[in-house]
């Protein structure tokens, strides 16, 4: 049996803020409780809407469902697992709220409970995005509530996304009443490269060159990640013809092997004196080209 839209469930649009997460929450917890609420099914729906608050309250959960869906949470699925750093545990402030409904007292407030998540960015090179990279840092961790300063290696994998995220357990707020720290998540910004663009896990080059390259077959150098491939050209390539190489794009997650690195070719006229485009004139006299011709055919 398919599962319900967690949007979908708690009411709520995809772009809903985590106070409005929270807010729909409250009010279907309230209504559905089992301890308030005997009709037949509520408690199966107060489980449904538990589980969507789980995941929509969390930020790296949400980020895994909003692009996987359910298959984001299913251990038989190739998509479970975050792809990034860690695992992510617990989801924040849900007993609070549930305590919040039935007057949890001093029992429930003297619980041991996990500090605040903190956040940081960081942003690397295109490159780096690639091969990864380890960060030095000094961070701040709490050990028996006293602030302490720690060297830490923040380990940025191979194929690391744009705003993806990595988190540092136990790197944020004190515990509260002996409870764990907080986590530290770690957005990770990946800047724009002049040449290079990702696609999914491929790496798309644009590259220019002049009909005259093309017609003489030159060989040509692509700067490429990994370093320089040279590419003779073919004088059947087209503009927006494109060649792959294998293996030269980045990593897949839990993986050995790479995406690959996609050349596009622009084919454009060069910049000639009029002394140069008499040249090529002349020289293609004898040449049937009957292109237009053909394009012409079609339209008209």
């Amino acid at each position: 049996m398919n599962k319900r839209d967690y949007y979908e469930i708690l009411g709520i649009s995809k772009n809903a803020t985590k106070q409005e997460i929270k807010k729909a929450f409250r009010k279907l917890a309230m209504k559905y409780h089992p301890d308030k609420n005997k009709e037949a099914g509520s408690e199966e729906k107060f489980k449904e809407i538990n589980e969507a608050y789980e995941i929509l309250s969390d930020d790296t959960k949400r980020q895994k469902y909003d692009q996987f869906g359910h298959n984001a949470f299913d251990a038989n699925s190739r998509f479970s697992g975050f792809s990034g750093f860690n695992e992510f545990e617990g989801f924040g402030d849900f007993e609070d709220i549930i305590s919040s409904f039935f007057g949890g007292g001093k029992r429930n407030q003297n619980r041991p409970r996990k500090g605040e998540d903190y956040q940081m960015k960081t942003t690397i090179s295109f490159e780096e995005s690639i091969f990864g990279k380890t960060i030095e840092q000094k961070l701040n961790k709490y050990v028996n509530n006293q602030k302490v300063s720690k060297k830490v290696e923040i380990q940025i994998p191979k194929g690391i996304k744009d705003g993806q995220q990595i988190v540092l357990r136990e790197f944020g707020g004190p515990g509260i009443n002996g409870g764990p720290n907080g986590d530290l998540y770690i957005i990770v910004f990946v800047k724009k490269h002049k040449i290079y663009k990702r696609n999914n896990n491929d790496i798309v080059i644009n590259v220019s060159i002049s009909f005259l390259d093309v017609i003489a077959e030159k060989e040509i150098e692509i700067p490429t990640p990994y370093g320089i491939e040279k590419i003779k050209l073919n004088h059947l390539i087209e503009y927006g013809d494109t060649i792959t190489i294998k293996n030269k794009g980045f990593q897949f997650d839990n993986s050995y092997y790479n995406g690959n690195l996609i050349i596009r070719f622009l084919i454009l006229m060069p910049k000639t004196s009029y002394r140069e485009r008499k040249k090529i004139i002349n020289f293609s006299k004898g040449i049937k080209d009957k292109i237009y011709e053909s394009w012409k055919k079609k339209a008209f």
